[in-house]
């Protein structure tokens, strides 16, 4: 996905997506070219909003009546991408069925918003760990969710990515050696007595 790809993406809305006035979209969509853009050569902490409204040619208060501050524009944006990888990502149901194929394909899922993650995420693993919790937290959790399922469900997420983070990011073993080894240990958790 390029940068004008990311750029273009609308901001999820509740409910059915309504039309949107043109000089909304544009104007949103020239901040995000313009934060992305200063995003590839910067850490998130120093991007500000005028650099930003300079780059997009807006002045600072439409730059505030879309967005709360810099970080407010990179939280979103994050959680689209995030959305989108797991909305195409055919084995996001499978996490409790089938772990191994869950775990063994999520690296792959990520990988269709490489360029996007690469550059919101920059210097920032830990954010985009906790974010994907958050995602699998939320697609699993229902209304009927049990307080049992509930702590099991985030035991088995939090375990499943502090493993892949602290074991196979950064530490001794192979991804697939903890994606193995994980997803025996989620199989073991999950199996109904």
């Amino acid at each position: 996905m390029s940068l004008i790809d990311i750029a273009r993406m609308d901001t999820k809305t509740k409910g059915p997506r309504m039309a949107e006035d043109l000089r909304i979209v544009k104007t949103r969509k020239a901040i995000r070219e313009a934060f992305l853009t200063l995003r590839r050569t910067q850490p998130l902490e120093r991007v500000r909003v005028r650099d930003i409204c300079a780059e997009a040619l807006i002045n600072k208060s439409t730059f505030y009546h879309h967005y709360t501050d810099v970080f407010d524009l990179s939280d979103q944006l994050e959680d689209m991408v995030l959305d989108e990888c797991f909305e195409a990502f055919p084995y996001k149901d499978k996490l409790l069925t089938d772990p191994l194929i869950f775990l063994g394909n999520v690296p792959a899922a990520m990988n269709t918003r490489k360029d996007a993650i690469d550059i919101l995420f920059h210097g920032r693993q830990d954010v985009l760990y906790d974010k994907i919790e958050r995602h699998l937290r939320q697609f699993y959790l229902t209304e009927d969710t049990t307080e049992e399922e509930d702590i099991l469900l985030t035991f088995v997420i939090g375990g499943a990515m502090y493993a892949m983070r602290a074991l196979a990011a950064e530490g001794p073993y192979s991804r697939e050696s903890v994606t193995e080894v994980s997803a025996r240990i989620i199989g073991r958790l999950t199996q109904r007595e």
